[in-house]
């Protein structure tokens, strides 16, 4: 392992950094493609877009294992025709290149393959109702993978929970504002239901345990264990962060109205994503992830919301 040469795509992002971080530890030469800058100068950084087919064939000749994170988020305020660019003909672009060198892929999807309207406890195998562009690029990309694996691709998919830590952005850096700022939280319905997350050094140690893994096509979910009801876990981050932010639970009809609404206008911090379950229960089954790649997470809920919202105070949120 440690003779092996790593493409990042993405490598810069939020979850890119901790996986460089982990292979650097490891003695890993790195390389990372991604449009924005990596900051980290022990990796060989070469600015590119996976949508570029010819510059990801050049700079992979010498890889021997690609963990594809490139992608848009369900924030991304763009046209929905890039869902498509990026996350379905990058995907493939991605296959290509294993394909033409015989290179390794982990490919990183998403729980939104399964969609907003999940029943019970998910297992990998479970129906495919993907919500949203995001959601249903995912799949797409998925499905391409699938494709060239029966070709002779050794590609593995992981598909986590929302992934929150030090460094997050988006939705979950402006709810760690709102209870440093004391501000009410919101939520939809009584907020009895359970919603799965998974902690960024967890996802990063199932990546590395999936480039292990040599059965190909296999897909893993990734999530936490012991999980809490939403109101119980704003409690114990408001008490844990001596916040004087109130619970105020909206009914969850009137509240997935307001978000669509302002979605329409783009004008929402949630989208259809978002909206559609924030009500429901949302749990991925584990048990193949845990069995098979000999994976455990070791932070729940709790634990990941203190640690990201302790980040968040120090940095001031910046």
């Amino acid at each position: 392992m440690k003779n092996k040469k790593v493409l990042i795509t993405g490598g810069s992002g939020f979850l890119g950094r901790e996986l460089v971080d982990r292979l650097l530890k490891q003695k890993r030469k790195v390389k990372v493609y991604d449009v924005k800058e990596c900051r980290n100068k022990n990796v060989e950084y070469i600015k590119g877009d996976v949508r570029d087919l010819k510059k990801l064939m050049e700079v992979s000749k010498d890889a021997d294992v690609i963990f594809h994170l490139a992608s848009l988020v369900p924030q991304s305020k763009v046209n929905p025709i890039m869902y498509k660019q990026v996350i379905v003909d990058g995907t493939e672009n991605v296959l290509k290149v294993c394909q033409k060198y015989n290179i390794k892929l982990v490919h990183v999807s998403s729980s939104g393959v399964y969609g907003a309207d999940r029943d019970g406890i998910v297992k990998e195998d479970a129906q495919k109702k993907p919500t949203g562009h995001y959601g249903n690029s995912k799949w797409q990309a998925e499905l391409k993978c699938l494709e060239y694996s029966k070709k002779g691709v050794n590609v593995i998919i992981v598909r986590p929970m929302a992934i929150i830590g030090p460094g997050v952005y988006g939705v979950f850096k402006k709810f760690m504002g709102l209870v440093n700022n004391n501000i009410p939280l919101i939520t939809f319905g009584n907020g009895k239901n359970r919603i799965q997350l998974v902690s960024l050094s967890d996802c990063a140690d199932a990546l590395l345990l999936a480039e292990k893994y040599n059965k190909t096509g296999e897909a893993f979910n990734l999530g936490s264990e012991n999980i809490p009801t939403v109101k119980g876990e704003f409690k114990e981050l408001i008490k844990y962060a001596k916040s004087k932010s109130m619970i105020i639970s909206i009914p969850s009809w009137l509240a997935r109205g307001i978000f669509k609404f302002l979605y329409m206008l783009k004008l929402s911090p949630l989208t259809p994503e978002h909206y559609y379950m924030l009500d429901k229960n949302s749990i991925l089954d584990i048990t193949k992830t845990k069995e098979v790649l000999g994976w455990k997470p070791k932070k729940d809920n709790i634990e990941i919301l203190k640690e990201t919202y302790d980040w968040y105070v120090k940095s001031k949120g910046f």
